[in-house]
């Protein structure tokens, strides 16, 4: 991912982090354990982004078996 796409971190500190890396911490502090999806490219870098917070990303090869799926995985 190139430089114009990270942003820094707000307490000052020279780590740059990604925009994936920001919504997969969201996730993780709002306790989300599970994540539904279409696999493709607008999805790869926050679903990997997720795993390595510990959210487990689930991959759909359409938009109704994502939304379907919700139900029957819990």
């Amino acid at each position: 991912m190139s430089e114009t796409n990270r942003a820094a971190r707000s307490d000052g500190d020279e780590e740059q982090v990604s925009g994936a890396e920001v919504i997969a911490q969201a996730l993780k502090t709002q306790d989300v354990e599970y994540m539904f999806g279409i696999v493709g490219i607008p999805v790869t870098e926050i679903a990997v982004a997720a795993q390595r917070m510990g959210v487990r990303y689930v991959g759909m090869r359409n938009e109704q078996a994502a939304l379907d799926c919700d139900w029957w995985f819990f």
